[in-house]
């Protein structure tokens, strides 16, 4: 019968991997993740990170919709009371081009429709979140 003199280090290395072992399945049961560090599955490693980045896609997508949606309506609002100072400026316009106005009137008018104009140029100047919605 044959004795293996390296009985000692065969042992000693087979306790050093079940030690090891051991770690890994108590890291594994501690954070609830079957992948802890790359080396425990490359290929489960490797999908994680992909997942990762296409999470960080995901977000980056939403928060420039949420940013795109909060452009649209701040454009509308704006474009809508364009419309609006626009109307009234027309009929404003009409008012004092009928003849039948004071020279005061039409002053007045004149004044208003200056005004009408100076906040159309303010909603030209609309800006959301430091970006100029109309070119500024």
């Amino acid at each position: 019968m044959r004795v293996n003199s390296n009985y000692h280090t065969q042992l000693l290395n087979s306790i050093n991997a079940i030690q090891v072992r051991q770690e890994s399945d108590l890291q594994r049961l501690a954070t609830g993740k079957r992948v802890n560090t790359p080396s425990d599955n490359p290929t489960a490693a490797a999908q994680e990170v992909a997942n990762l980045a296409s999470t960080a896609d995901a977000a980056q997508y939403q928060q420039n919709i949420s940013t795109t949606q909060t452009m649209l309506q701040s454009a509308s609002s704006a474009l809508n009371t364009v419309v609006t100072s626009l109307t009234k400026a027309i009929s404003r316009g009409v008012e004092a081009a009928n003849g039948m106005e004071t020279a005061d009137q039409r002053t007045q008018i004149a004044a208003t429709i200056s005004g009408i104009r100076d906040q159309i140029i303010g909603l030209a100047n609309t800006s959301v979140q430091g970006v100029y919605l109309f070119g500024g």
